[in-house]
C-alpha cells in the first residue's frame, strides 16, 4: 500500500489519495489525454488507429442519438459507441459474445432484467443470446464495445443495427 503525506503532515493511503484526485482525473480525462493534432502525430498505417480521429472506422448510425464507428479485424471487432444525452437503445441480443468498456460519461446497461449504473472504467461481459441495452441520462457516453466473432451486419458502413427487425440497437 502506498502512502503520501495529506495537508496536515499525517499518512494517507493510496485509497485516500484515489478518493481525492481519481474524480478529477476521470472528469478531464479526455483534455488529458487527447492529442492536439491527431494528423501530424498519428502514423497512416492500416492497422494503426486513434480514438479520437474520427475519420477512422466504419461508420454506422445505429439508432438516433447512438453512433459507432467499428473496427473489424478477422476475430474480433471494436466499436466505439456514442450516445447522446438522454437517449434509450432497444432491447435486443445476438449470438456474438460482447464485451463493453464506458470510455467516457454514464450511461445505465440494462441486462438481464436489470438496471446498473455505470461510468467511465466500468466494464461489462454480455455473452450471446442474452437481451440488452443501454440508456443515458444528462450526460453523453462513450463506449467501446467489442465484439467476437465479429458482427456481419457491422462489416459495413451505414445505418441500422443489422439485417433483421430484432437486431437494431446498440450496446
Amino acid at each position: 500500500m502506498g502512502f503520501f503525506f495529506d495537508q496536515e503532515g499525517n499518512f494517507a493511503t493510496i485509497t485516500l489519495w484515489r478518493q481525492l484526485l481519481w474524480p478529477y482525473f476521470i472528469s478531464h480525462l479526455e483534455s488529458l489525454i487527447m492529442p492536439n493534432n491527431l494528423s501530424s502525430d498519428s502514423p497512416t498505417l492500416p492497422w494503426f488507429f486513434n480514438l479520437y480521429n474520427e475519420a477512422q472506422g466504419l461508420k454506422r448510425e445505429l439508432t438516433a442519438g447512438i453512433n459507432t464507428r467499428i473496427f473489424a479485424g478477422d476475430n474480433v471487432m471494436l466499436s466505439v459507441v456514442r450516445i447522446d444525452p438522454n437517449t434509450e437503445g432497444t432491447l435486443h441480443s445476438h449470438p456474438e459474445e460482447q464485451w463493453g468498456l464506458v470510455l467516457e460519461g454514464e450511461c445505465v446497461r440494462i441486462q438481464d432484467g436489470q438496471d446498473v449504473p455505470a461510468k467511465a472504467g466500468n466494464f461489462w461481459c454480455t455473452r450471446g443470446g442474452v437481451e440488452h441495452s443501454v440508456r443515458t441520462g444528462d450526460q453523453a457516453c462513450v463506449v467501446l464495445d467489442i465484439f467476437s466473432p465479429p458482427r456481419e451486419e457491422y462489416k459495413n458502413a451505414g445505418a441500422g443495427y443489422g439485417d433483421s427487425d430484432a437486431d437494431t440497437d446498440a450496446s
